[in-house]
């Protein structure tokens, strides 16, 4: 006898594993190596503290940064590499948490990977951070810091965005009548009009004695359609007077 078939529940959707997305990791890198490059750039030309040009908005000044992001908790090198690494490892379980990450996403975690590693290879290294971008009363920062603000910003967005609601067609319906039938107004209409002008139009021709009116035919169609429980029988029904030649 053969066993009886289970059915199977349809299986989750697998994400696709980071490292097998080519697009966010050539992204990522690309960042990293502007930011790596631009730093490059920085150390050989300028000392540290020395800026260029002496004055203005927007300056290229080198400096040292042991702390976080923008100059922030500084002197803490070694406690923020830990903190990177998290933060990677908290952007994967990101990207690996979406089954169909969209293009928003990806340039999201493409950036702050970028980013992130782009630092972390400078405190590893160094000891500390280059930072060169110096626009006004703004600290000053670097492109790796830039680029995690600007995924950052992007992600909020993409995980807070609000779907508007569809609009819901509006639904008609008959206005409710005694006994139930929907199509009571339009029999209730025909009685009033067989009952006023009707009896009118025959007396009209019996006096006149003109020829039938072509309505008349119309009008006792719609008296033949009507259902025989919203009118009188027919044994009960007044006989139509006869007409004048």
């Amino acid at each position: 006898m053969a066993a009886p078939l289970v059915p199977t529940e349809p299986a989750a959707p697998q994400s696709r594993p980071l490292h097998r997305d080519f697009t966010v990791l050539q992204a990522a890198i690309l960042v990293l190596l502007l930011d790596q490059l631009s730093k490059y750039v920085v150390i050989q030309s300028l000392s540290p503290g020395f800026s260029f040009p002496f004055r203005g908005i927007f300056r290229i000044t080198h400096v040292h940064n042991t702390g976080s992001a923008f100059g922030i908790l500084q002197g803490l090198n070694t406690p923020l590499i830990f903190v990177s690494f998290i933060g990677i490892v908290i952007l994967v379980l990101i990207y690996r948490s979406q089954p169909h990450p969209s293009n928003w996403l990806r340039l999201s975690l493409a950036l702050q990977l970028g980013g992130a590693f782009g630092n972390l290879i400078d405190r590893m290294r160094l000891g500390y951070v280059t930072d060169f971008i110096d626009i006004g009363p703004w600290p000053v920062f670097n492109l790796a810091d830039a680029s995690i603000v600007s995924g950052l910003i992007i992600l909020a967005w993409v995980l807070t965005r609000g779907r508007s609601p569809k609009e819901q067609p509006q639904q008609q319906t008959a206005p409710a009548v005694a006994g139930g039938d929907p199509g009571g107004d339009e029999l209730e209409d025909d009685l009033d009009y067989r009952s006023l002008v009707i009896p009118f139009r025959e007396m009209r021709e019996m006096i006149e004695g003109n020829e039938p009116d072509p309505v008349d035919d119309l009008t006792r169609d719609r008296r033949r359609e009507t259902p025989p429980t919203l009118v009188e029988d027919a044994d009960q029904r007044p006989a139509e007077p006869e007409r004048l030649c």
